[in-house]
Formats: structure tokens, C-alpha cells, sequence
């Protein structure tokens, strides 16, 4: 077993497009966010190509502002991983 500190930059886009039937009323629009993601995983190695993953990294976003429901808030928080790694291209 080892343990492995990833680290995931990123931005993304939201986007709402809504329209009432009732009272067609519109809600169209996008926010831009950023992202940094930084955590911890253990690794253990089930046979030399297969590598078992499992730990834990918590996202933080940074927006302008609050877009509708979506704030900086709830969409930042810990998460927790599980992944299986193949290696194709070591020999």
C-alpha cells in the first residue's frame, strides 16, 4: 500500500435554460466557476497492471456570485473516492 496526493484544477460552466408553460416566464443564462480539488488516496496494488484506489478530497469553488440555487457553498464539500487504475502502457 502507498498513499498518492492528486490534485484536480478545472472550470466549468452552469447553464439554465427554463421555460414556464404556465406563465411563460424564461430563465436563460450561465455562470463560470473555478475549481481546486486536492485530496489524499491509498493505493494498493492488486497484481502489476491493477491498482485499487480509495480516499478522500474535498472540492472548493470559487464563482462571482450565486447563480439561481447553485452558491459556492453547496457545491464545494469532501467527497469520497473509489477507483480502479489499469496500466496499459507500463512493460
Amino acid at each position: 500500500i502507498h498513499f498518492t496526493t492528486p490534485l484536480l484544477l478545472g472550470v466549468g460552466e452552469i447553464q439554465r435554460d427554463f421555460i414556464n408553460d404556465d406563465t411563460y416566464d424564461t430563465y436563460f443564462g450561465e455562470s463560470n466557476f473555478w475549481f481546486i480539488e486536492p485530496g489524499v488516496m491509498a493505493e494498493l496494488n492488486v497484481t502489476s497492471n491493477f491498482l485499487l484506489q480509495a480516499g478522500v478530497t474535498y472540492r472548493a469553488v470559487i464563482m462571482d456570485s450565486d447563480y439561481f440555487e447553485f452558491t459556492q457553498s453547496n457545491m464545494s464539500g469532501l467527497n469520497g473516492r473509489v477507483a480502479l487504475r489499469v496500466n496499459i502502457f507500463n512493460k
